[in-house]
């Protein structure tokens, strides 16, 4: 699967779900949704140009606020530890959509 050489985030959840599917990494997610609010979150560093980072949010009252979600960083653009500090923080965050969450800098930090 191939990206433009930009960050990109992909919002609606059908071409989110396609995305993840099409990397083969919808299972990761499971089966399991909460009734509480929740984001799981799965990353996947296999692919060759784009760090990518899949996440599911469930638990909400309104519908259209759950679903899939799918982020990208080009590899260019963003060193590994940088990408990993950036998911770290991401999984720290709460899940009540509150909390700061910084970019990544890009790779010539």
């Amino acid at each position: 699967m191939d990206f433009p050489d930009t960050e990109f985030t992909e919002k609606d959840n059908g071409r989110a779900i396609a995305i993840l599917t099409k990397l083969d990494i919808i299972g990761r997610f499971g089966n399991e949704t909460r009734r509480k609010r929740h984001m799981t979150v799965v990353t996947f560093s296999d692919h060759a140009t784009h760090w990518i980072i899949g996440c599911r949010f469930s638990g909400y009252s309104e519908p259209a606020d759950n679903g899939f979600v799918v982020h990208g960083i080009p590899k260019s653009k963003c060193s590994q530890v940088v990408f990993e500090q950036f998911v770290q923080e991401l999984s720290n965050r709460d899940n009540t959509g509150t909390g700061l969450l910084r970019r990544p800098k890009p790779a010539a930090e």
